[in-house]
């Protein structure tokens, strides 16, 4: 087979691998509800804030010492605004203040010669790819089927499990949603992207009380879904990564870590302590052995 007939064999068979977790999500969402109020929150919460100190604060920590001026910088503004909660001079908000201060300094420090790694401008590109259905899919959902649903499945199961946690999480903050609602639509939302040529799937993120500590409300829940689904559209998504520096904004996954685990201790009862910290250890570990392994592979 030609390269070019199969790496569009290959997009194909990814939007049907799509399309099939999509459907197995939309049946799940129906159980969704029963199987939260059926976990004690020590269970339900102590998963995600292992997430919360392996993925987000752990792996964040090594992007704000790769360069410690610029990511102490900026983490020091999240510690004193958000952390401590003193309200910055003129009410400025804490995280646009915390990038652009990390983001100046990046850039000051590199055209000075003094960055611990080489700087360079952002390169001003804008590819443009709109949404489109296809029934592309179709051709590639017999290879999908026989050879992919039992990888594909587990992830789709995680990342219903993940919706569940995510919404007991908002729960505890004092936002009680539907949980199958969130399911739903996170079910659908795989499913219109699986037709329209995506080949990764959507999930509730994690963060929900920190979130909402940084003054997020309803109108910051869609302001972002707009900008990031525009963004991706019209390629300025693409640009933003290239131009801010990862020290100035891995800050922010910090706060959010620790956020997370406070909560995961806070809204169990003490006697749960060492069932949260149980995944919270567990997730560590797992992430730990796959840097490792993917460190020494690269070496």
């Amino acid at each position: 087979m030609p390269v070019a007939d199969a790496a569009i064999l290959a997009w194909q068979v990814g939007m049907a691998t799509m399309v099939l977790m999509g459907v197995f999500k939309l049946i799940m969402s129906f159980i969704g509800d029963r199987v939260r109020r059926a976990i004690p929150e020590a269970g339900l919460l102590g998963s995600i804030g292992g997430v919360g100190i392996a993925l987000l604060g752990t792996l964040q920590l090594g992007e704000i010492y790769g360069e410690p001026i610029v990511g102490m910088m900026a983490l020091g503004v999240i510690f004193y605004a958000l952390v401590a909660k003193i309200k910055l001079p003129f009410r400025a908000p804490e995280v646009l203040v915390s990038v652009a201060i990390g983001a100046a300094l990046y850039y000051a420090l590199g055209a000075l010669g003094w960055s611990l790694h080489h700087v360079a401008a952002p390169v001003a590109n804008f590819p443009v790819g709109l949404p489109w259905p296809s029934l592309g899919f179709l051709k590639g959902m017999p290879i999908a089927v026989r050879d992919y649903l039992p990888l594909a499945l587990p992830f789709a199961i995680l990342t219903v499990i993940g919706g569940i946690n995510v919404t007991e999480s908002a729960r505890i903050a004092g936002d009680d949603y539907n949980t199958r609602d969130i399911l739903l639509t996170e079910a659908i939302a795989t499913l219109i992207a699986g037709v329209c040529g995506g080949v990764s799937q959507s999930t509730p993120y994690i963060g929900h009380p920190a979130y909402k500590a940084m003054g997020g409300r309803a109108g910051y829940t869609l302001a972002t879904g707009l900008f990031i689904g525009l963004g991706g559209m019209l390629g300025y998504i693409a640009f933003m990564a290239d131009a801010l520096p990862k020290p100035a904004l891995a800050p922010i996954l910090v706060f959010v870590a620790l956020d997370i685990t406070e909560q995961s201790y806070h809204a169990t009862p003490k006697r749960h302590a060492a069932a949260v910290t149980l995944p919270c250890s567990r997730r560590s570990r797992s992430l730990c052995k796959s840097s490792y392994h993917r460190s020494t592979t690269a070496r």
